[in-house]
């Protein structure tokens, strides 16, 4: 399977994929791994440890066996009460790897409030935490939290790390960006011996790499060709993702599934992409691609090729 390239693009291979995963610490017991891939999971993010005291009597074990997956990573939980920059030091000696090379970011999960702590206190440490993982091993990581925790306490300060989010709804999370969706937490694996206590996940591809993408823009004001006057690699907006992709510019416009929306759709890309074209010519784009995806429940249902090839428009 082809890695996924962070911070730009989302290679073909997974381009429309709906991956499933899994969550696992000690709780679900031994982990037979052959058996979890055999049963349709792509990926899992297990525990390695917690404060500056606690590593997962699991993580060696799951960590290795998780290699018969497509992807895998760790996650830490988060204490209030201790410092930020330690716990990074304490997570990443548990992993026990000088270089992050796994598909999905390593993981912080904050989920609660520990004691009595002022929260701008706790807040300053958990970037502490962000920037030495940043730091040392090169990528952002991925913050794990419920929805309404992350939206009173985690987003406006960390809005720009990639976000794997808990919502046990049908529907997915409202949240705009998230990458991976927790969707249970009473599923059950063949592989997984503890029954009705497993985190079942989804990770929708497309989603996820907007995710871990760096964010150039995050609302449209005035015309998409202001928006885009200086061109940048790939931009991420309200209503549309672009990206390049060789000498071709992808425009994906984003519509709700409802079918009365798509004329309405159609005219929108039309008249984006009318705007965009010239200037891209200059910076050497041969050929342009526009799509509309609908999305149900936040996820990827069905894509629309509004127009295959634009040249002279």
């Amino acid at each position: 399977m082809k890695r996924i390239t962070f911070g730009l693009l989302l290679l073909p291979s997974l381009f429309t994929a709906q991956l499933q995963g899994i969550d696992v610490s000690k709780f679900q017991g031994d982990v037979n791994w052959d058996m979890v891939a055999k049963d349709s999971v792509d990926f899992a993010i297990m525990k390695a440890s917690q404060g500056t005291g606690i590593i997962d009597k699991k993580l060696e074990a799951n960590w290795k066996g998780a290699d018969k997956l497509k992807m895998k990573s760790a996650y830490h939980f988060y204490v209030t009460i201790r410092g930020g920059k330690e716990q990074a030091r304490y997570f990443m000696k548990a992993v026990g790897v000088k270089k992050w090379t796994e598909d999905i970011p390593p993981v912080v999960d904050v989920e609660r409030i520990d004691g009595d702590v002022p929260t701008k206190e706790w807040i300053a440490e958990l970037k502490k935490f962000n920037a030495h993982i940043e730091k040392k091993w090169k990528v952002k990581p991925m913050i794990y939290s419920g929805e309404f925790f992350y939206e009173k306490y985690l987003a406006k300060e960390f809005k720009e790390n990639p976000l794997w989010i808990a919502r046990y709804r049908k529907a997915g999370p409202e949240l705009k960006y998230w990458g991976i969706w927790q969707y249970s937490d009473k599923g059950n694996n063949d592989g997984v011996s503890v029954k009705n206590q497993l985190d079942l996940n989804v990770m929708d591809t497309v989603r996820f790499n907007e995710a871990i993408a760096p964010r150039h823009a995050s609302t449209i004001k005035g015309k998409a060709k202001k928006v885009l006057q200086g061109f940048v690699d790939y931009v991420v907006v309200d209503d549309y993702r672009a990206y390049r992709d060789g000498n071709t510019y992808v425009i994906e416009f984003y519509n709700p599934v409802l079918l009365d929306r798509i004329t309405h759709g159609y005219k929108t890309a039309k008249k984006m992409s009318k705007e965009i074209y010239p200037l891209l010519k200059e910076k050497g784009i041969e050929q342009m691609k526009v799509n509309m995806i609908t999305m149900q429940g936040g996820i990827r249902t069905e894509e629309y090729p509004f127009i295959a090839l634009v040249k002279d428009l």
